[in-house]
């Protein structure tokens, strides 16, 4: 008895290596996207002996839905929640070849599923190249509510920060908090930390949204318009990947690199500190952002800048009212 046991015991070994993908990392288990938190999609594997295969794999998802070319954010959702068992599964030297039929009002999919060395799942569709899909795995056992088909989705994705950025990120506001301040040293400082961020960014060293918020503030303490543009970039992707509170320097950057073309600011961040004369914003347009759109991205409202300004003439004793200059305040932000 005993021996037969030990036999069934190694045929089941055996029959299980061969169903974890020809060697690949073994995918069974609970894996979703996620948003926020939000379940967007959900894939469940499991073996099955008494399936062709050896697996038994079925995915939820909208019927319906788009993902950009990056495959990080899924937009026009439409139609029912749908769940869908695989009708053909293929081992295959990476993972699994999994095929969906079309049920239901879904679309059919023939998908490739791996697991990846850093505990993730990727998945891509056969049919089209491009970048794969990521799934943790669902320990939360999240599963599908409603999603609305007018949303973006922003898919979560774990990135790693670069140490040395955050580095140059923490000496860069260092060199404006620490006074007395030699803003020679501090300009020389600058250049070479936007030298090196460029680096980074070439050399695809920059990946999390704290990365790129980082680089923001580097690059918006530079000296020419294209800084500025950059600098506003790099707060557009920063949130796009998760740093909400980059509202504020994508405001900035871009009231700066328009005041440094000639052209007026149109949130307010941007102050000039003239020697002897009145604190000004100007060129400034007023008018064509309401203070809505200000709290929505961080930037304090006209009157609250409008106290500011007098705060910068009051600490500098200037009451008397003259003439706009142009040179920027020089500040942490």
């Amino acid at each position: 008895m005993r021996g037969l046991i030990t036999a069934l015991a190694l045929m089941l070994a055996f029959a299980m290596s061969g169903a974890r993908a020809n060697g690949a990392e073994d995918p069974a288990g609970s894996w979703v996207v996620t948003s926020r938190g939000v379940a967007l999609i959900r894939i469940d594997v499991a073996h099955d002996a008494s399936a062709d295969g050896g697996w038994h794999v079925m995915w939820t998802r909208p019927a319906h839905f788009q993902l950009d070319r990056a495959a990080t954010v899924m937009s026009h959702v439409s139609g029912d929640i749908v769940t869908q068992v695989a009708s053909n599964i293929v081992s295959t030297d990476t993972g699994l070849r999994i095929t969906f039929d079309a049920s239901g009002g879904s679309d059919g999919n023939i998908v490739d599923f791996a697991v990846q060395p850093d505990g993730s799942a990727h998945l891509s569709w056969a049919e089209f190249s491009g970048p794969a899909l990521i799934f943790k795995r669902n320990i939360d056992d999240l599963t599908l509510g409603s999603l609305d088909p007018d949303m973006r989705y922003p898919i979560d994705i774990t990135r790693t920060t670069n140490a040395e950025l955050t580095a140059m990120f923490t000496a860069d506001q260092a060199a404006r908090s620490d006074g007395p301040i030699d803003w020679d040293v501090v300009r020389m400082a600058d250049a070479d930390r936007r030298r090196r961020t460029r680096q980074l960014l070439e050399a695809g060293e920059l990946d999390s949204g704290t990365d790129f918020y980082h680089a923001a503030f580097i690059f918006q303490h530079g000296d020419r318009p294209d800084d500025y543009l950059l600098a506003h970039s790099f707060a557009m992707v920063a949130m796009a990947r998760g740093r909400d509170d980059a509202s504020w320097i994508a405001a900035a950057t871009l009231d700066r690199y328009l005041k440094q073309i000639g052209q007026p600011q149109v949130f307010g961040t941007q102050y000039s500190l003239p020697n002897d004369r009145p604190a000004t914003q100007e060129p400034y347009n007023r008018d064509l952002l309401p203070d809505a759109l200000r709290a929505a991205l961080g930037v304090p409202p006209l009157a609250e800048q409008e106290r500011q300004r007098e705060r910068y003439d009051s600490d500098r004793g200037i009451t008397i009212p003259a003439p706009s200059d142009t040179r920027p305040a020089e500040g942490a932000r």
